[in-house]
């Protein structure tokens, strides 16, 4: 089963159906529709839930517009959101 990590804060959210999408860059792990996943604590490796992949989309930041930030967590500034990815990912984040 795929495996996706998420930061620890993000747990109630993802329990509660306030969160459900993820945002991903370069796909390591060939994510499907219909693939089964499964969301781990990046930090502790515990298993919170399993769920199924119903659909991806996949658009650059500078696409990103208000409407798809429902049902993922806010970031108080677009320079913000950069930066997380970055984060994650390295500056070849642009």
């Amino acid at each position: 089963m795929k495996q996706l990590k998420l930061k620890s804060f993000m747990k109630d959210d993802l329990l509660t159906g306030k969160k459900i999408k993820t945002w991903r860059m370069f796909d390591d792990k060939n994510l499907q529709v219909g693939d089964v996943v499964e969301f781990v604590d990046a930090e502790t490796g515990e298993k919170w839930t399993v769920a199924t992949i119903i659909s991806i989309e996949m658009k650059s930041f500078g696409a990103i517009t208000d409407t798809d930030f429902d049902g993922h967590n806010p970031y108080p500034s677009r320079e913000a959101m950069l930066a997380t990815y970055r984060g994650y990912y390295g500056e070849k984040v642009t």
